[in-house]
């Protein structure tokens, strides 16, 4: 699109050049029309703005690029990561799975059962936990907000929403 917004800016400066007698040749009258030299200075200005705006086009499109190249370096390497730290995981069970089988007597299926058991049992005592923890610290901080509102209440009114619909 810029290539053929330059194309038909030359043709028009050309015709305005040919049309007062710019590509005349030197020593001619018309050589020192008046608009020969801002003519010439705002070509010259047209072609510095344009390389400006194609250096900062071509800078965009690099910092896109490295933007992209960099999105992907870090999603494999977090991809990478997930999966060393899953097999890890699996590998830790069913390594401690195994030594409680041989302590069962070389029953590898209640070693299974066992630590299978204990993983779960663990991520559910953890879901009860930290369900508890955030209700409680929900109601903390309500009780907390509005205890402040009643302070403010009695500091403006000398009586507080609370006091009021108890009387």
């Amino acid at each position: 699109m810029i290539a053929s917004l330059d194309h038909e800016q030359d043709t028009k400066a050309k015709r305005f050049a040919d049309d007062h007698g710019e590509n005349s040749a030197p020593g001619d009258s018309s050589d020192l029309h008046p608009l020969g030299p801002m003519i010439e200075q705002l070509a010259e200005l047209r072609e510095y703005l344009l390389h400006y705006l194609e250096a900062h086009k071509d800078k965009t499109k690099a910092t896109v690029r490295h933007l992209i190249v960099a999105t992907i370096i870090l999603i494999s390497v977090g991809i990478a990561c997930f999966a060393a730290l899953t097999a890890g995981a699996v590998l830790f069970v069913y390594g401690m799975a195994e030594a409680v089988g041989v302590a069962f007597g070389n029953r590898s299926w209640a070693g299974h059962i066992v630590v299978g058991g204990s993983l779960m049992m663990s991520m559910l005592l953890v879901i009860v936990l930290l369900t508890v923890w955030s209700s409680r610290s929900a109601r903390r901080r309500t009780i907390h907000k509005y205890e402040r509102r009643h302070r403010i209440q009695r500091a403006r009114f000398g009586r507080n929403a609370k006091h009021r619909s108890a009387s």
